[in-house]
């Protein structure tokens, strides 16, 4: 099946959930109180779903791959900041292991995609019918 939307594809709707969650996370966590951990944390979720959509719009596949490695680097940023929150006491291995699984889904998705890109070509487009033999 091929996707018409970016939302179909399950690399982004998983990056997104991730986003979604560590934004919730960040909300209620001691985390709140500093502002660049914040800030690194939010701008790695934001990434990945971001790239994987803007890479979309691209169509062609080695444009939309380059946008998909970086989401897969976003991710591993993200997974890293959540095991720094440990240690900085913002929470706990046991409160965020739900979202380590969602960055291993995520990836494994996104890796998924990336190589379907880089194994195939992009569908040909559609031509739009021409008017009166035009």
């Amino acid at each position: 099946m091929v996707a018409k939307q970016f939302e179909e594809l399950d690399a982004w709707q998983l990056a997104n959930e991730l986003k979604e969650k560590v934004v919730a996370i960040l909300a209620t966590s001691p985390a709140k109180r500093d502002a660049e951990y914040c800030d690194q944390i939010r701008r790695s979720t934001k990434s990945s779903p971001a790239n994987i959509a803007e890479g979309f719009g691209y169509y062609e596949h080695p444009q939309f791959a380059r946008h998909v490695r970086i989401a897969i680097a976003s991710l591993d940023e993200t997974k890293n900041h959540l095991t720094d929150g440990i240690s900085e006491r913002f929470w706990t291995a046991d409160q965020i292991h739900p979202l380590i699984l969602l960055v291993r889904r995520a990836r494994a998705a996104s890796v998924g995609l990336l190589k379907h890109l880089t194994t195939t070509r992009a569908p040909t487009r559609w031509k739009k019918p021409e008017r009166n033999g035009r």
